[in-house]
């Protein structure tokens, strides 16, 4: 069972210890945009540390963790793995870092996988239980 940090905002989190253990995410790009909740799987940072550090280039983390308000605004499907914590976009800088970051996503330990090319950006969750890939590059 995984670990989950929750703060009714991103400042509430002892950023020296958070940036210890993920140097290349703030609390900041990992929280819900409206309100900046955070709701994070320990798990899921690590995989997400994991890969940073195999990839060796900025990830750009668009979406994280999204409270059901801003899941419903944003036209998240229910139940998304966003909601719970487990799961993050992140922007490809050029399309051909897609297919990299999705070995090192499955590699360290993610099972859902979407592909988005035309918006240029990458799906990564833990989701429990079952692989899941989606779209084409």
């Amino acid at each position: 069972m995984t670990d989950f940090i929750i703060a009714s905002h991103w400042r509430e989190i002892e950023l020296q210890a958070w940036l210890a253990r993920w140097p290349n995410f703030h609390p900041r790009e990992i929280a819900s945009k409206d309100s900046g909740a955070v709701k994070i799987s320990t798990d899921f940072m690590d995989g997400l540390q994991a890969t940073r550090r195999d990839f060796k280039k900025p990830m750009k983390m668009t979406s994280v963790y999204r409270t059901p308000e801003h899941n419903r605004r944003v036209g998240g499907v229910p139940g998304s793995q966003h909601v719970a914590g487990l799961a993050g976009d992140c922007a490809l800088a050029v399309l051909s870092d897609g297919p990299v970051l999705e070995a090192l996503a499955r590699k360290h330990g993610m099972t859902g996988i979407g592909r988005y090319p035309k918006q240029k950006f990458i799906h990564m969750d833990m989701r429990p239980g079952r692989l899941a890939t989606w779209g084409r590059w």
